[in-house]
């Protein structure tokens, strides 16, 4: 599992400059809820996530958490 940075708006010069350290991480993006850049040794992936609650208001419970990468960029040679 990535690790979390504080989030941030992502612009293309932003995602540009993230670049893999010593291990994955993640990084939100403040203006789209639910958007983020999840960067690792061989690429930049897009993604969305989203969290499904059950029960009525006043008393849900987290049902799972669902997470769908939109789109990658990078590669063994980027």
């Amino acid at each position: 599992m990535p690790t979390q940075n504080a989030p941030r708006r992502l612009t293309e010069g932003f995602i540009k400059s993230l670049t893999y350290k010593t291990r994955a991480f993640a990084v939100r993006d403040t203006a789209m809820r639910g958007l983020l850049v999840d960067v690792n040794k061989l690429n930049k992936s897009y993604k969305v996530q989203k969290e499904l609650w059950v029960g009525e208001r006043g008393r849900r419970r987290l049902a799972k958490t669902v997470r769908k990468t939109l789109g990658t960029t990078g590669g063994p040679n980027p």
